[in-house]
Order: structure tokens, then sequence, then C-alpha cells
């Protein structure tokens, strides 16, 4: 793994959360109206503690993707913390509906994620995160 791959794996990676982002609202129409309503009435709802929390990790593994392009020392357990923390954090969100398409993005993203933070500590590119930036 060279730093050019490993950069476009951190943009993918980042792709993948707008175009989930994009799936969540576009793909909504297609469920049934029992489904609709559903996430209608969780929409209406306000947001619990637990959602700002998890909301709060995604910012910080959002932020940490951009210093992670940038081999940014902080950026690599900052991303690691925020990764496992939102996807241990939604077992106690409830359940949760999606289309097909948002669980396809979801799952690749999970994969990619891991294949990250596999990479960042056990493959060569590790270093990279290990150099000085003054020098």
């Amino acid at each position: 793994m060279n730093r050019t791959r490993f950069r476009f794996l951190c943009v993918f990676s980042f792709l993948l959360l707008g175009f989930g982002l994009f799936g969540t609202f576009s793909a909504e129409a297609t469920l049934p109206p029992e489904l609709s309503a559903y996430i209608e009435r969780q929409y209406q709802t306000d947001l619990s503690i637990i959602d700002w929390v998890l909301a709060a990790f995604a910012l910080g593994a959002i932020v940490s993707l951009i210093g992670m392009f940038t081999f940014s020392k902080w950026a690599r357990p900052l991303f690691s913390i925020c990764v496992l923390a939102t996807t241990s954090g939604m077992v106690l969100t409830g359940p949760v509906v999606q289309t097909a398409l948002e669980t396809a993005i979801y799952e690749v993203s999970m994969v990619l994620d891991g294949a990250l933070i596999a990479l960042m500590y056990f493959s060569e590119i590790r270093n990279e995160f290990s150099v000085s930036k003054d020098s």
C-alpha cells in the first residue's frame, strides 16, 4: 500500500458517506407505506442524548478522515475510536429501517473503514503517521 492508494481509500470512504446520505433520502419513497410512516414518526421525535453522542463521534470520524488524508498523527486513533463508538452505539438506538441501497452502502462503508484501520496499524502505511511534518 502506498500513500496514493491510501488517500484514494480515504476519499472513497468520504464519498460513501455522501452516497449514504443521498440514498437515505432518495430511496425512502420505495418503502412500503407502513415503514415510511415509521420513518416519518422518527423524524418528528426529538433526538436523544445517544443520538447526539453518536453524531459527535460521526463528525469526529469525518474530521479524522481529513487528517488521515494528510497522514496526521492524531487522525489514526481518532478515526479508530469514532468508528468503534458509532458502530457499537448503533445497538443503543433501537430499530432501524433502511432501504436495500442504504444497507449496501453502509456495509461497504464498514468494510472499508475496517480496512483503513487495519492498514493504518498493520501495514507499512503506519510509518507515514509517525513521520514528523516539521522536517
